[in-house]
């Protein structure tokens, strides 16, 4: 219900004031509130009105206005007049100490902190209150949503004819008519009625007499709209409706009544000095008229239009929108001073006005739902497109890069346990293993065990006849002479050892070269890693080649890929592997019929990574999730095995293992653990993952991968990424747009991320890396902005 406050101004002048009624209906119900007071006498304002207006007038020649005026100097400027004017109506309107008081504190109490909306409309008959800008009052001016109607103190409800022909159109009918446009451009205004939504224009183009009146006895129209040159002599509106013929509405009087009994309910004369246009049309008691109150720049009528059709159409109230749009004039002041003055409307108070949508008929207004639905979605769609566009560019530029792969890591967590890859076996030295060889190492070779204690590991290994063997430990002279046996179980075809490749980057000297007595034959593998940013290691490099001609590194595969391609050919008769294209490694099982690619990762813009290190083929490691990242397989420590304290179980499997014999226990001289997406859940003490452990996890990467279908990680392309961040902008949008209490607002926020949490942990769950952007804020702004790395999952067939 619209709350209608009513100020009737009846009899009295401004020399001896006026008695007035102030009535606020809240709504139909309710009893009405009536207050009675009195205007003081105000006989400066009529005079400073005419100076106004006057000074107004000769401002310039741009006024719809047939008879052009033209600029004089002047003595009174338009802005000084204003100001008068405005402060005379203030101070008359805001007497402290008259009988208007009541009636003013009234107003105050029913405009301000409304919930609904407010329809003021002042009564009067004297032309001269007519013609007072109302809305100039600092107390119309302080509520937002009230425009001020003028309209005659008796007025009734309108009859409307029934009418049973099928043929009455479902649209909103708009007769416009183009009168004479010497000097203006009226085809503006034309365009801005033709883009109007649901709504069928007829345009009568500097039309005679005869055109207009059956126009308006033969059809029945909801808006009628005059643009061209207008004025008001006395109290009488002329319209020119072409270049030689004018008219009154007193004309067309009885074509009026019948549009109106047909159901015309709005007017709108978008040209010059209207206000006796408007007089003649409320006699005739049609709904609702908007006219220019003086003469009016065609630029400012253009303006005008627009801005109120834009809110009309909107869904905005018929009053909010004449307000919106007079007031977005005051952009134009500058050049044309008190543009703002200028629209009023006058009404009939016992007609409601409609809001668009309220303008055409059921069977139009479903399907308006579904085309208002787009119309709002539109700005929807705009807003989430702008903050798709704000999400990519922060991360293109790397600003959330260390959230994405923190997400990552807390996802990585999150997965249910995987079983030990029974595939492999770590022969690990201890901390009291170490301990143990103090005395027996050289001080120079702390980085490695004794040669009798390897001498010894490698007959008891012997024994056991291990698939294929890794020797993780850096080892870079030559046998002691008093242990050459050892040179023999070196030379072994099944046993695979590191070195570790230059990096220039990280200002290193020197590699570590491999054993002196290892052939140059390719079973020598880099134990090389690199660490992310905030120290997490998180990818692992396939292959590269040395950067530095005097490398002591020559080897071009990890360590971890010479192990898993061994066993795979000796377990399945072969195995095959090659480049693709693209760079990417393919490995095929051609006794299995198996295939896998093992993409590597881009240079820019790889998922969370936007800029990585171009240091050799990059793949992302996906960690075999267990209670401690370190259990990854059945684990004997060198003391158990030289002690003979094996389980008979294991020992008869080793045939068919891979072992990975290193160290697990700090090296000062040679360093090799790493802080891993587990860190942040293990203990103080084991806060970094020894190297033995994560070449284990690389391996049974490349063989659950290959053998389990287990899936790799790896990532969208920026475009599908950019899409995933788009939806959930939308997602974003969608919630703010419809949730209006901040209870359902928080409620269906939790939902959404919710929602977004459980995607992105199903996805991970299948291989995927899907970084969690910190942006439950961008999400509610319509901006829900979160960046997905998808999975990729191998199938039987070449990728």
């Amino acid at each position: 219900m619209c709350k209608v406050i009513t100020l009737k101004i009846t009899d009295g002048d401004f020399e001896q004031g006026f008695p007035v009624f102030l009535r606020i209906e809240k709504d139909s119900e309710s009893k009405p509130i009536e207050i009675y007071g009195k205007l003081p006498p105000a006989p400066k304002i009529p005079d400073l009105y005419a100076e106004w207006r006057l000074s107004y007038s000769r401002r310039g020649t741009l006024f719809r206005k047939l008879k052009k005026i033209e600029a004089s100097a002047r003595s009174y400027s338009v802005k000084n007049a204003a100001i008068d004017l405005k402060k005379n109506i203030n101070s008359w309107l805001n007497s402290g100490d008259s009988e208007f008081r009541p009636v003013r504190d009234g107003l105050l109490r029913n405009l301000n902190g409304r919930e609904e909306e407010t329809r003021f409309i002042i009564q009067a008959q004297d032309v001269r209150l007519w013609k007072i800008p109302w809305y100039l009052w600092d107390v119309i001016e302080a509520s937002p949503d009230v425009e001020v109607a003028l309209s005659f103190p008796h007025y009734e409800k309108l009859q409307l004819q029934q009418t049973s022909d099928p043929s009455v159109p479902e649209k909103v009918r708009i007769l416009a008519i183009l009168g004479n446009s010497e000097g203006i451009d009226t085809r503006k205004d034309r365009i801005l009625l033709e883009e109007m939504p649901f709504a069928e224009t007829t345009f009568l183009v500097e039309p005679d007499r005869q055109k207009i009146n059956d126009s308006l006895w033969e059809n029945s129209w909801d808006i009628l709209f005059f643009a061209g040159h207008s004025n008001t002599e006395g109290e009488t509106g002329k319209i020119d409706i072409n270049r030689q013929d004018s008219l009154t509405i007193e004309e067309l009087r009885y074509a009026v009544k019948k549009a109106i009994a047909n159901g015309l309910k709005i007017a709108i004369f978008n040209s010059c000095d209207g206000l006796g246009l408007a007089r003649q049309l409320a006699d005739l008691k049609l709904p609702h008229t908007i006219v220019m109150r003086e003469p009016v720049p065609d630029l400012i009528a253009q303006e005008f239009l627009k801005h109120f059709l834009e809110a009309f159409r909107r869904g905005k109230s018929f009053y909010v929108s004449v307000r919106e749009a007079r007031e977005r004039l005051q952009g134009l002041e500058g050049e044309y001073p008190c543009a703002t003055w200028l629209p009023v409307i006058c009404d009939n108070p016992a007609e409601l006005a409609p809001t668009w949508n309220q303008l055409y008929h059921q069977k139009e207004e479903r399907l308006s739902k579904l085309r208002q639905f787009w119309r709002s979605g539109r700005s929807l769609l705009q807003t989430s497109v702008l903050a798709t566009g704000l999400v990519v560019g922060v991360r293109l530029l790397g600003m959330m890069e260390g959230f994405e792969l923190g997400a990552f890591d807390h996802l990585m967590r999150r997965r249910p346990h995987e079983t030990r890859d029974e595939r492999l076996l770590l022969i690990t030295a201890t901390p009291d293993d170490i301990e143990q060889e103090q005395n027996k190492r050289q001080p120079k070779h702390q980085a490695s065990l004794s040669d009798p204690t390897i001498t010894k590991i490698f007959q008891k290994l012997e024994q056991y006849e291990p698939k294929t063997i890794g020797w993780d430990i850096y080892r870079d002279f030559p046998v002691d002479p008093d242990h050459p046996e050892l040179k023999k179980h070196f030379n072994q075809e099944n046993l695979f050892t590191i070195c570790k490749v230059i990096d220039p980057n990280l200002g290193k000297v020197s590699g570590i070269s491999p054993p002196p007595e290892i052939p140059k034959n390719g079973i020598v593998g880099f134990n090389d890693a690199i660490a992310d940013k905030d120290g997490i290691l998180r990818r692992f490099i396939l292959s590269l080649k040395p950067q530095v001609p005097t490398d002591p590194c020559t080897a071009t595969n990890n360590l971890s890929l010479l192990l898993a391609l061994h066993y795979l050919h000796e377990k399945h008769d072969g195995v095959e592997y090659d480049s693709t294209p693209a760079g990417d490694l393919k490995i095929t099982v051609p006794k299995l019929e198996k295939t896998v690619v093992l993409k590597q990762l881009k240079p820019h813009h790889t998922g969370g990574y936007q800029r990585l290190d171009t240091k050799g083929r990059q793949i992302l490691l996906n960690y075999r999730s267990r209670p401690s990242p370190s259990d990854i397989a059945r684990e004997i420590s060198v003391g158990d095995l030289l002690a003979d304290r094996v389980p008979a179980n294991t020992i008869e499997e080793l045939k068919n293992r891979i072992v990975l014999i290193g160290i697990a226990a700090p090296v000062v001289t040679s360093p090799d653990s790493w802080r891993t997406p587990y860190s942040a859940i293990q203990s103080i003490n084991d806060n970094e993952m020894p190297g033995v452990y994560i070449q284990a996890h690389m391996v049974s990467d490349i063989l659950s991968a290959i053998l389990d279908d287990r899936p790799l990680l790896w990532v969208l392309p920026v475009w599908n990424e950019a899409f995933w961040i788009f939806i959930w902008a939308l997602v974003g949008g969608l919630i703010a747009h419809k949730m209006r209490s901040p209870l359902q607002l928080v409620i269906a926020t939790g939902i959404a991320l919710g929602a977004l949490y459980g995607a992105c942990y199903l996805l991970i769950l299948q291989g995927g890396w899907v970084p969690l952007i910190p942006s439950g804020i961008a999400l509610i702004v319509t901006d829900g902005a979160i960046a997905i790395l998808s999975h990729y999952k191998p199938k039987n067939k070449e990728v």
